[in-house]
Formats: C-alpha cells, structure tokens, sequence
C-alpha cells in the first residue's frame, strides 16, 4: 500500500516518476510466485470444495485451449501459401512512418499479412 500512495503523490507532484524498464521483468517472476502461492495457501483454508475444483479445471482447460485455438486462427491469417512465412523488417525515422506504411500496404493486402509497428532507441556507437 506504501508504493501506491507514494504514486499518488507523484502524480499529485506532476513528477515524470517512472519505473526503468528493466525493473518490471526482474519482478514479475517474484510476483507471480507470491500470487501462486497465496492462492495456494487460501485454497488449503478454504478446503477443495466443488466449486474450487470447477475453478481450478476451468482455468486450466483454459489454459491448454485458449492457446490452441490461438494459434490455429493465427495460422490460417498469418500463414498463406504465397507469403511463405516470411517477414521483412524496416527501421525508419519516425517521421518517415506513414510513408513506408503506405508503401507496405498494398503488399501486406496481397498476402493477406499483418503490419506490426514498434518503436525503438536508436543506439549509436
């Protein structure tokens, strides 16, 4: 609880606080660990009833199928005969974006491919 009002008065402060980005994958395993674990430790309070067990099977069955259905969608758009899985990556400046994604259009129409834009630093050495 400390951390969320001391974000609160960061905001409140118009402070540009931020978390480097290296620090939510270093906690992340940390994390769900303590979520796994205490639900753990309330399941065994709360006992095995019906309705944990429903809960427990549901979310893996989901966990097993939602994946799978994933993937065969993904494959039937992503992958067609003629795009034979291939893939072209671009670096741009940012202000020549909208030229090259007008460029790539009519070629991703073709293929029936998908454009996936992510930005990045640009490291000089």
């Amino acid at each position: 609880m400390p951390f969320f009002a001391a974000g609160a008065l960061a905001v409140a402060a118009r402070s540009d606080l931020e978390i480097p980005p290296p620090l939510p994958r270093l906690f992340s395993p940390d994390l769900l660990l303590a979520i796994v674990l205490r639900g753990g430790a309330e399941l065994r309070h709360a006992g095995l009833s019906g309705d944990a067990l429903r809960t427990l099977g549901a979310g893996l069955g989901m966990s097993v199928v939602v994946p799978l259905v994933d993937f065969s969608v993904l494959r039937r758009r992503v992958s067609t005969p003629d795009a034979g899985n291939g893939y072209v990556l671009t670096a741009c400046e940012p202000g020549e974006l909208a030229r090259v994604a007008e460029a790539v259009r009519p070629i991703l129409r073709t293929f029936g491919a998908v454009c996936l834009v992510s930005d990045a630093e640009w490291l000089l050495h």
